[in-house]
């Protein structure tokens, strides 16, 4: 005697299998053959590009980045979630004060919840943008920093006490021109999407609500 199972298809697998089966439309049958037509967006890296990695923990990550830091001659533009690490903050203060342009675009939690040691660059004349323009409740997660045009600096690591001292994390040092051009056209991107930290108009512009998850040591 056969011993026949049946399978009870939901609902929804029903309504999935009726419409593969269906024909597609002319419309339809058009978007997927452009899509299949679209060439992969990946670039190759320059010739002469090279990098460095660097993980939490077990590796001094804040001493790399601020060793670029300390070489810069033109310009450090940052893109960051959080920042309360002193040894970036005064590598940065002291790029400021030896003629570098260095300009910070900041998460809407550091004009809401405003650690020390934004204020302290603030009080140095550094010039800190807040990415203001995104999905509601959503973040300005970057971690970036672009070096004189030369250097990309990213990956997972905050730069923050806890990314070098507590955390699991990645750094990746990529020195390589035509990738700088692409951080460099977001950076500035994002700050047409932004407000100056220091100006009044940041507050009609970000939400007050502080309902999210950020923490200042993250």
């Amino acid at each position: 005697m056969l011993n026949i199972k049946y399978k009870l298809f939901s609902v929804w697998e029903m309504v999935i299998c009726i419409t593969l089966l269906l024909p597609l439309t002319d419309s339809e049958a058009a978007s997927w053959s452009s899509l299949a037509s679209l060439t992969p967006l990946a670039t190759k890296f320059s010739s002469d590009a090279s990098y460095t990695v660097c993980f939490t923990p077990g590796e001094n990550c804040t001493k790399k980045i601020v060793d670029l830091i300390d070489q810069a001659q033109h310009s450090i533009l940052v893109q960051v979630y959080s920042i309360n690490s002193y040894s970036i903050r005064d590598g940065l203060i002291r790029a400021k004060q030896r003629g570098v342009a260095v300009k910070i675009i900041v998460d809407k939690s550091m004009y809401l919840h405003r650690p020390a040691a934004v204020d302290y660059l603030l009080r140095h004349d550094v010039a800190i943008w807040v990415d203001h323009d995104l999905f509601k409740n959503g973040v300005a997660h970057n971690k970036v920093m672009i070096i004189d045009d030369h250097y990309v600096i990213t990956g997972s690591f905050n730069f923050t006490f806890a990314a070098q001292k507590r955390n699991v994390e990645n750094l990746l040092i990529i020195e390589d021109r035509k990738l700088v051009r692409a951080y460099e056209e977001n950076w500035r991107k994002r700050l047409m999407r932004s407000c100056r930290l220091s100006h009044e108009e940041c507050r009609d512009k970000i939400a007050t609500d502080d309902s999210s998850d950020y923490q200042n040591d993250y």
